[in-house]
């Protein structure tokens, strides 16, 4: 039986997606947006994967499909797949963390979605289900079809939107970063806050991003190395904060 629920106003995704989880019935509670579509076989597939396993939560793998009609998959690290239980695997390495290639358990809490974010808002919500699970089961497997819109809201951010998703991507990390996980999420929210910056438009906004650079946990990950190309962009996006600093 397929229920349709409608907002009596257009309240955003989290909004609808808190409504759905209201109504939902099911063992396991799965997210789609309405322009994606599921592989053919997705649905046995992930049945197959409940049965296996009986994890709190089943991760796959996305194809992103653009609007040039290439594509990216978006698959878990092949070192983590398979049944892991608490205390579980970085989230960050672990699988991409995007609604749509998680299903959930309601017997598990999972709180809901935070209507005042526009931005990352599905990232916290996923993030905050490996914190509760007990178990989880990661497949590279893709189940899902993402098809990336212009209109989507993702690509019309305020600054403020696009500063909100900094602290996100720092509290995975730091969060990561304090349970002692070998590869937290460091590469992720150097682009977070690369990506926020470009977001904004007075040297007040950009003092606001580039604050983060001074916070001691990122300065403690720099040291344990990594990737030239982050390494580049915290470099850049330092040498822009001791400028703004100067001029102040």
């Amino acid at each position: 039986m397929v229920k349709i629920l409608k907002n009596e106003i257009n309240s955003g995704v989290s909004a609808s997606r808190n409504l759905g989880l209201r109504y939902a019935q099911g063992d396991y509670v799965m997210f789609m947006d309405s322009d994606d579509y599921l592989m053919p076989d997705a649905i046995s597939y992930l049945q197959k994967c409940i049965s296996d396993s009986k994890a709190d939560v089943i991760v796959s793998g996305i194809n992103h499909l653009f609007a040039d009609e290439s594509s990216q998959q978006l698959l878990p690290d092949d070192r983590v797949l398979g049944l892991h239980h608490a205390p579980l695997l970085p989230l960050q390495l672990g699988a991409p963390l995007y609604t749509h290639n998680h299903l959930f358990s309601r017997d598990m809490p999972y709180g809901s979605f935070d209507t005042k974010k526009r931005l990352l808002e599905d990232r916290e919500f996923i993030a905050s289900l490996y914190k509760k699970a007990q178990s989880i089961f990661i497949s590279n497997k893709i189940t899902y079809c993402y098809v990336d819109s212009p209109n989507s809201a993702v690509h019309n951010v305020s600054f403020n939107d696009a500063f909100s998703a900094i602290k996100v991507d720092y509290d995975i990390f730091n969060y990561e970063l304090q349970k002692g996980f070998p590869n937290p999420g460091f590469s992720i929210l150097i682009d977070r806050i690369y990506a926020s910056f470009k977001h904004a438009h007075t040297d007040d906004e950009q003092r606001m991003c580039l604050d983060y650079l001074g916070k001691t946990t990122i300065k403690k990950c720099l040291r344990k190395g990594t990737s030239l190309r982050t390494c580049l962009k915290y470099l850049l996006l330092k040498t822009k904060y001791l400028f703004l600093s100067f001029k102040s």
